[in-house]
């Protein structure tokens, strides 16, 4: 029983042994960070600019959140993208959490789980707000701005920020370079 091999969600566990005082050690692959997109190997620098984006997307998301345009409040065509792209940022910053605190070397399934899925979820958010942006559109197209075109103009240009900041997430995680050992 005790050699039997985990499938799924679980098989990291395959990876830990038990010593002879109780406690479990790693005996699985590694990964090291060997460098970035800037100059320089620093994991540091570049966790940091990371957070920095996953911050500004969250408030953006957030702003855009409270904005009074019309069609945030009563357009499913708006409001079901704007909840999935929460959503979406939501776990890029769980990913960047779990990146940060795994350390250098990271092991394999704090990889897989963290530099290996940021990307795809940061492109999932930068589409998310696309069709929020659209959804917008077409709202207006039928409806109009109702008198509040400032907050249109807000609304609109903090989703953009979004997409934008979302895809250079995207950049910067897909820049890191992990030399497995």
């Amino acid at each position: 029983m005790a050699d039997k091999k985990r499938k799924g969600r679980r098989a990291y566990l395959d990876s830990y042994k038990k010593k002879e005082d109780g406690s479990y050690v790693y005996e699985g692959d590694v990964y090291t960070f060997v460098g970035g997109i800037s100059k320089g190997n620093n994991l540091k620098k570049e966790l940091m600019r990371l957070w920095i984006l996953c911050g500004a997307l969250l408030c953006t998301l957030l702003a855009a959140g409270c904005s009074t345009a019309p069609g945030t409040n009563s357009s499913a065509y708006v409001l079901l993208p704007y909840a999935a792209n929460l959503v979406a940022c939501v776990s890029v910053c769980w990913g960047m959490g779990r990146l940060a605190t795994g350390g250098n070397p990271l092991k394999t399934h704090v990889y897989e789980s963290t530099v290996a899925q940021i990307p795809a979820r940061a492109v999932l958010c930068a589409i998310c707000s696309g069709a929020v942006v659209v959804g917008e559109g077409i709202y207006l197209f039928q409806n109009g701005v109702g008198g509040r075109l400032g907050a249109v103009f807000g609304f609109l240009v903090l989703e953009t920020a979004a997409l934008i900041l979302a895809l250079w997430v995207r950049k910067l995680v897909s820049g890191m370079k992990w030399e497995k050992s």
